[in-house]
């Protein structure tokens, strides 16, 4: 996954306005990501030290420390847990749209959540898009890559929803993936080093931050406004 995707998602962040403008204040609370900055570092530390450290390694290492209850250990489990809950309740909300009758979107987001890459192509010609039933020649398609039977046609108006959806319930997958781009670009190859100067990337981090919030807030918002009037 190159950055181009992190890129296009910091552009929509900064081109676009929230799905929910005129949504109550207590609901736009409701949707609001609930880790903090520092719980989102400590999570994205410990996905990325286990790319630039032995995988299966580290990961005994963290478990033995929390069962030593290591204050250190202890923080960041409670941080993986703070970020992952956020994650979850995104994933509720697409769960409770097969019970809403939202059969489209439902399927969408399944597909969304499946996918290992990110997961639009570029359509050209008319095609009619899924959600809204409109004729267009400006529609992308959402699919897994090699499964194309099951890929979805929508207007690229919905990309901002894909993007954040993928972004949000595939932080893990993503993160991990960028790690391995961003040791590329390092002058050293020593895990210890490596490890620390990832921790001191407060740029890089707190841009995915910024992300992950508008992710969850922008998906939680359109999936509710979807239940009240279908806009996506």
């Amino acid at each position: 996954m190159s950055s181009d995707f992190i890129a296009e998602l910091r552009n929509i962040i900064h081109g676009s306005g929230d799905p929910g403008e005129s949504i109550l204040p207590d609901t736009l609370q409701q949707c609001e990501c609930t880790c903090t900055g520092e719980q989102f570092k400590d999570f994205c530390c410990n996905k990325a030290f286990e790319v630039i450290g032995d995988d299966n390694q580290y990961k005994r290492y963290f478990s033995q420390c929390k069962e030593n209850a290591e204050k250190w250990a202890i923080k960041v489990h409670n941080s993986i847990t703070r970020v992952t809950a956020d994650i979850k309740s995104v994933q509720t909300m697409v769960e409770n749209l097969q019970t809403q009758g939202k059969d489209v979107l439902y399927k969408l987001c399944l597909e969304i959540m499946a996918s290992s890459t990110q997961p639009i192509k570029r359509r050209s010609g008319w095609h009619i898009c899924s959600i809204s039933g409109s004729r267009s020649d400006s529609c992308v398609e959402v699919g897994r890559r090699g499964k194309e039977t099951s890929s979805i046609i929508i207007h690229q108006k919905f990309t901002p929803f894909v993007l954040y959806m993928w972004f949000c319930c595939k932080i893990e997958h993503i993160i991990k993936n960028q790690v391995r781009v961003w040791i590329t670009k390092q002058d050293t190859d020593e895990v210890h080093r490596l490890c620390q100067l990832f921790q001191e990337n407060e740029e890089l981090i707190g841009r995915w931050y910024e992300i992950f919030k508008k992710s969850v807030l922008h998906v939680k918002l359109s999936i509710i406004m979807e239940s009240k009037t279908p806009l996506i």
